[in-house]
C-alpha cells in the first residue's frame, strides 16, 4: 500500500535521477557565494558588524538570487529541456534560493552564539517538510507538489527567522548601497572558492 502511495513521487523523479539531484546545484555557488561563512566570522568578532552586513548582504541576495534564476532558466532553455523538465527547474531554483537566504540569516544568530535559536529554527523548518511531505505522499501527490510544499515551508521559514532577526537584533535599514553590496561579496569571494571546493568534495559522486 505504501509503495503504490509512493508510486507518482517515484516515477516522477527517478525519469531522471541524476539531472533532478545534480543541476540545481551547479549554479548554488553564485547564489551563496560564501556570505554566510563572512557574516558568521564578522559578527563573532564584532556585533557592530551586523548593522552593515545585514543590508549590503540582503542587497546582495537579491541580485545574486536574480542572477541565479536567469542563468538557470537560460541554460534549461537553451538545453532544449522540455516544458515539465523547466518547470522542475525552476522550482527547484525557487527552493536553493530561499534555503540560500534563509542559511545567510541564520548565520547572524551562529555569529552572535544564540545556536539555540539556530538549532531550533531548522528543526522547525524540517518538521514542516516532514510532515508536508508525508500528507503530499499520503494524497499521491508528484514532485511538483513536493517540491512546492518545500518551497512554502521554506520561505515561511525565511520570513519568520528574518522577523525576528530584525525585532530582536538589528532593524533592517531600507537604504540601497549597490557599492557596498559588491564589496561585500568581493570580500566573500575566498569563502565562496571554499564552499565549491566543499561542494565538489561532497557531491561529485551525485553527477557520476
Amino acid at each position: 500500500e505504501l509503495g503504490g502511495m509512493l508510486d507518482p513521487v517515484y516515477k516522477a523523479f527517478y525519469a531522471d535521477p541524476d539531472f533532478q539531484a545534480a543541476f540545481g546545484a551547479l549554479f548554488s555557488l553564485i547564489s551563496g557565494a560564501g556570505m554566510g561563512y563572512l557574516v558568521t566570522r564578522d559578527v563573532a568578532k564584532d556585533p557592530a558588524w551586523i548593522r552593515r552586513h545585514l543590508s549590503d548582504g540582503l542587497t546582495a541576495k537579491l541580485f545574486l538570487c536574480l542572477l541565479t534564476l536567469a542563468l538557470m532558466w537560460a541554460t534549461a532553455a537553451l538545453s532544449g529541456f522540455p516544458d515539465r523538465k523547466i518547470q522542475i527547474v525552476m522550482i527547484g531554483a525557487l527552493l536553493m534560493l530561499a534555503e540560500t537566504i534563509l542559511r545567510f540569516i541564520l548565520s547572524f544568530f551562529q555569529g552572535l552564539r544564540w545556536m539555540w535559536t539556530v538549532a531550533i529554527w531548522n528543526l522547525l523548518v524540517r518538521f514542516g517538510w516532514l510532515a508536508l511531505s508525508l500528507w503530499v505522499v499520503a494524497s499521491q501527490g508528484d514532485l511538483f507538489a513536493l517540491l512546492w510544499v518545500r518551497v512554502l515551508v521554506t520561505v515561511l521559514g525565511l520570513v519568520g527567522s528574518l522577523w525576528v532577526l530584525h525585532a530582536r537584533v538589528q532593524r533592517i535599514r531600507r537604504e540601497l548601497d549597490l557599492k557596498a553590496a559588491f564589496e561585500m561579496v568581493k570580500s566573500s569571494f575566498p569563502f565562496a572558492i571554499f564552499r565549491l571546493h566543499r561542494t565538489v568534495y561532497a557531491d561529485l559522486d551525485t553527477v557520476m
